[in-house]
């Protein structure tokens, strides 16, 4: 009696640590999408499951379902974290920002990527000073490949009317090596 709320306080007074176990992070989230039962088990088994918080994250809807006791607002819940967080990671880059080297454009393109479990065809639209005007999704493939529509690509540009561009796209576990 009492642990929902004791494991919220623990959190939120030592400010999500990373030194918490993934276990009671997950727990605590699974709280929201599954009203009163003990979650604790369930957490762990999601964690045996897919490996790691991020395998939880990254997982297929239909294989959380999988899980005992999971509900549709639980794998909602979950298939929502990455996504914000992309967009969370991102934020600070929209609309004219100007990156100080191409590790940092590639730090950002990243997170861009985050979360998709396709490929993406991204395309970053930059003025003549050198500052990011939008990034856009162009296609969105599947796990082995995306297409590339010069037309789409063309249809973007000339409603950005970018001084450059850079295309880029993402592997699902496979080698980035170009």
């Amino acid at each position: 009696k009492g642990h929902r709320k004791r494991l919220i306080h623990e959190l939120l007074e030592q400010d999500f640590p990373d030194s918490m176990p993934s276990h009671k992070v997950l727990e605590a989230l699974l709280f929201y999408g599954i009203p009163q039962k003990d979650t604790n088990d369930m957490a762990h088994t999601l964690l045996e499951k897919f490996g790691s918080l991020n395998g939880v994250f990254e997982a297929d809807p239909n294989s959380l379902f999988e899980v005992k006791g999971m509900t549709e607002r639980a794998v909602t819940l979950i298939k929502m974290i990455l996504p914000i967080n992309r967009r969370i990671q991102t934020e600070k880059y929209k609309k004219r920002y100007q990156f100080a080297s191409i590790e940092e454009y590639g730090d950002f393109i990243a997170k861009c990527f985050m979360g998709y479990n396709n490929e993406i065809l991204m395309i970053s639209s930059f003025d003549n000073g050198g500052n990011l005007i939008e990034n856009d999704v162009i296609s969105e493939g599947h796990a082995a490949s995306v297409s590339l529509s010069v037309k789409k690509i063309v249809k973007k540009v000339l409603t950005r009317n970018p001084t450059s561009v850079i295309i880029a796209h993402n592997h699902i576990g496979h080698s980035a090596v170009p």
